[in-house]
């Protein structure tokens, strides 16, 4: 069984589709290598960027050598993302340092700490992760709903920091808020990574969960752009009576995004409405109020949301929060 055999079997995937001519297996192990001239290289690079089957070969070559890949269990779906992750952090620092070179200013080198479940078999161009991103990065979306990806997406987007105050819908861990709002940093890369694992999402017919996960994941970003586009999706899931807690705690987020302090509100009261003990949307209903300059409405808010939960971390943000208020 030749290489690309073996990974297919390793994916489990099926065979790769007919109807486009496929580099040879030579020269996609000489581009691994980066054994291959210039010219060469640049076929290859173009032809990854349109093949989603190459790229997925090519990732799990620049990890494994070939009497390992059929012997191994499958990785888990959060195994790759968090690899593919920290692959990409590191191309991020070397496009830095390499930027700082050209303007006559030394940089340090980034250094190689990835702790892969097997021998690191790692010697990849740049421009083979820029192939990755194009692609969408996730290997394994054909055996995971694209949802859940999303969601670990945006789990890892937000595992540092979240970037809104404002707390999204669907039970995240916590994270501080403390970054610069529309920040340029690396956590953007999952959540590119979560847009594009929900490209289909983007149809308005599309499954209500892969709309409202699309909503969230704009919502990452805080910005006003990204917040306009899940507030439009939002509503639309509104008018298609889809009229529940997460909708209406979403919509709020976008509309306190976008410092529309009055109508959030408005929708974080009526997702409270519907489900009085939903913590996310107590907790940014204060948070607005807060905003909007109502600190006393604001006062009561935190105290109710601390007397209602029990997350630790969540309780000392609010507690500092009032605090804050009180002083």
């Amino acid at each position: 069984m030749g290489l690309i055999d073996s990974l297919q079997a390793w994916l489990g995937s099926k065979q790769r589709r007919a109807g486009t001519p496929h580099p040879p297996e030579a020269d996609i192990l000489k581009y691994k290598e980066n054994r291959l001239p210039t010219e060469a290289r640049s076929r290859l690079e173009q032809h990854f960027a349109a093949c989603q089957d190459c790229r997925q070969l090519l990732v799990l070559l620049a990890r494994f050598p070939e009497e390992e890949i059929a012997q191994q269990p499958p990785l888990s779906s959060a195994e790759i993302q968090q690899q593919i992750a920290k692959v990409i952090q590191f191309i991020e620092a070397d496009e830095r340092r390499k930027a700082g070179a050209s303007d006559g200013q030394a940089r340090p080198v980034p250094q190689l700490g990835w702790a892969y479940r097997y021998r690191p078999q790692f010697a990849v161009a740049m421009v083979f992760v820029c192939a990755l991103v194009i692609g969408g990065l996730y290997l394994v979306t054909h055996r995971e709903p694209a949802t859940e990806s999303a969601r670990h997406s945006l789990e890892l987007a937000m595992k540092g920091e979240r970037r809104s105050p404002a707390r999204l819908s669907g039970g995240f861990d916590y994270s501080p808020s403390k970054s610069t709002r529309g920040s340029d940093d690396s956590p953007e890369i999952n959540l590119k990574i979560a847009l594009r694992q929900l490209e289909s999402a983007e149809n308005d017919n599309a499954p209500v969960e892969m709309r409202q996960m699309l909503a969230r994941a704009y919502l990452a970003y805080y910005r006003d752009d990204k917040a306009r586009k899940a507030q439009t999706i939002l509503e639309a899931l509104l008018s298609r009576g889809v009229q529940n807690t997460e909708v209406y705690n979403d919509l709020g987020v976008a509309q306190f995004q976008l410092q529309n302090y009055d109508a959030a509100i408005a929708s974080f009261s009526r997702a409270l409405e519907i489900d009085p003990g939903y913590a996310e949307a107590l907790f940014n209903r204060a948070l607005a109020k807060e905003s909007a300059a109502q600190y006393l409405d604001a006062l009561r808010d935190w105290e109710q949301f601390l007397n209602s939960t029990t997350d630790a971390k969540w309780k000392a943000e609010a507690e500092r929060r009032i605090n804050d208020l009180s002083n």
